[in-house]
């Protein structure tokens, strides 16, 4: 009976993606699937076939459930390959998380990439991933005719995780610049929380008191690149590294500012915990104003670019994370008939109506801007 065997399996380093490599008598392939309720569909990619490679797809192995022979035209070795050794294999994952090439030394074999499941070519055919040892393009897998992109893309990454097991590891070289930009900006912080519950990757929020202001910056944040990012934006290196911050009037309790905080803890983890990515004019829902006496119902909260501020003064200097620009995100709440008029017209229409008469955002008792 020709049986699948599950040659190994590994956990992204932010345990949203499982990669899995399977076997059996005659084929290999690559997997990413999800480890929770990500909206995400399983990807797969052809590693190699260990069989004499069919003419064409053999359908009645497929209606058996059992993984799919490349055919010939589309193989380097028609005649088969040896079967795959755990010890041999490793994956890199992308910094982002959401994709991992499967390598045997430094050679890849299989690469799904952020990219995967994506329409390529005039056939609009959905890009699985890229293998090694296949040709042409085909349902399984395609050819890199060039795969010098994807070679630095895998190197990158490779040395993305590998700093981090070093004494000159992305926190301790990147926090320090982090924590100056902003205590010039604000002034000597008054409270330091680590968010990350003694987990990778590490995080924190900072808390200056202000004369007339209370504000929370995230701290670190930017280290790792948010997911999918690329699939939206023509330069994704200028968006996907964020840090969020919020204001608060001087007058909003401290168990209300408690609160808020652990709000905002979660939220920083979202990206990576849902596959998805943070960025100026988006909405993301909030339910604890309502459950306070001492703000409006305010129902989500807006995400706003510093650099879209109406007073420049306001920007905070925040240096490069990595050679990549951070892009700080500040948080407007927003009544629901606000947020649905943000959804209707854009974000920009609301967010002009509440930053008229303030420069920094401000959480407090404001009326309904519309």
């Amino acid at each position: 009976m020709n049986e699948t065997e599950l040659v190994f399996a590994e956990n992204s380093p932010y345990d949203s993606l499982e990669a899995v490599i399977e076997q059996d008598d005659d084929v290999a392939y690559f997997y990413l699937r999800p480890t929770g309720k990500q909206k995400y569909d399983m990807k797969s990619c052809w590693i190699r076939n260990f069989c004499k490679a069919p003419e064409t797809f053999d359908k009645e192995r497929m209606k058996q459930g059992l993984a799919p022979i490349l055919p010939e035209r589309f193989c380097k070795f028609p005649d088969g390959q040896p079967k795959l050794i755990e010890s041999e294999l490793r994956i890199v994952w992308f910094e982002s998380g959401d994709g991992a090439a499967l390598m045997h030394g430094d050679e890849f074999l299989s690469v799904i990439p952020p990219w995967s499941g994506t329409q390529i070519g005039e056939n609009n055919l959905e890009l699985s991933g890229y293998a090694r040892d296949c040709i042409g393009v085909s349902p399984l897998c395609i050819e890199l005719s060039d795969p010098r992109a994807i070679n630095q893309r895998i190197a990158s990454a490779d040395q993305y995780w590998s700093s981090w097991e070093t004494d000159d590891s992305p926190w301790l070289l990147e926090e320090p610049k982090l924590f100056a930009a902003y205590e010039k900006a604000f002034g000597t912080h008054s409270k330091y929380y680590a968010i990350d519950n003694g987990q990778w990757p590490p995080k924190a929020i900072v808390r200056f008191d202000c004369d007339d202001r209370i504000i929370f910056m995230t701290l670190g944040v930017s280290l790792c690149p948010q997911p999918q990012a690329e699939l939206y934006f023509e330069n994704p290196n200028t968006v996907r590294r964020i840090e969020l911050g919020c204001s608060f009037s001087k007058d909003v309790p401290e168990p209300t500012l408690a609160a808020f905080l652990g709000y905002l803890s979660g939220q920083v983890a979202m990206p990576w915990q849902q596959l998805t990515f943070l960025a100026s004019g988006h909405t993301i829902t909030c339910d604890l104003f309502l459950k306070t006496d001492h703000l409006p119902d305010f129902s989500s909260i807006l995400l706003w670019n510093q650099n879209q501020l109406p007073d420049s003064s306001q920007v905070v200097s925040i240096p490069d994370v990595m050679g990549e620009e951070v892009n700080l995100l500040w948080t407007i709440p927003l009544f629901e008939n606000e947020r649905q008029m943000a959804s209707q017209l854009g974000s920009a229409a609301i967010a002009g109506k509440i930053l008229k008469s303030q420069g920094l955002p401000i959480i407090d008792n404001r009326s309904i801007a519309v």
